[in-house]
């Protein structure tokens, strides 16, 4: 069809090693482990192709800022539908944001909370099924409330 152009551009919520690379810098030779800020980690758990499957955030960072690093690993238009989004406290409170491309969760909620770790990133694509698994087993150490 005359000027008719498609694209076909994958909808992945996925971030690659390179585009972790461009966005922080990297603290190790095996390339899992960014700086996000002084006393900010990410720590990457690769799939097959070299695409992030899980990211792990540790370190003293406020809910802002946890949801502008999930925003630029993860930005809007790449998750796909929004699934949930909640809060639940049992003592401390964790917070849980699930879409169909990536589940987003932090027990740093308000501003008198913290956790370590701080986040845990968790890619749904298939070939992280196993990372994803052992993500599931990551307790997040969130102190009571003050």
């Amino acid at each position: 069809m005359p000027g008719l152009l498609l694209l076909a551009a994958p909808l992945s919520a996925q971030v690659s090693e390179a585009t972790l690379m461009r966005l922080f810098t990297s603290t190790d030779s095996s390339r899992s482990t960014f700086t996000v800020k002084p006393g900010v980690q990410i720590m990457a758990t690769y799939g097959p192709q070299q695409e992030a499957c899980v990211l792990t955030v540790t370190g003293a960072v406020s809910e802002q800022e946890l949801l502008k690093v999930f925003d630029s690993v993860a930005p809007p238009k790449s998750r796909g539908v929004k699934k949930s989004d909640m809060i639940e406290c049992v003592g401390a409170c964790q917070r849980n944001i699930s879409y169909e491309g990536v589940t987003f969760t932090t027990g740093v909620v308000g501003k008198a909370q913290t956790s370590e770790p701080a986040a845990i990133i968790v890619f749904e694509a298939p070939q992280c099924k196993k990372a994803a698994e052992g993500a599931k087993k990551i307790v997040l150490n969130t102190p009571g409330r003050d």
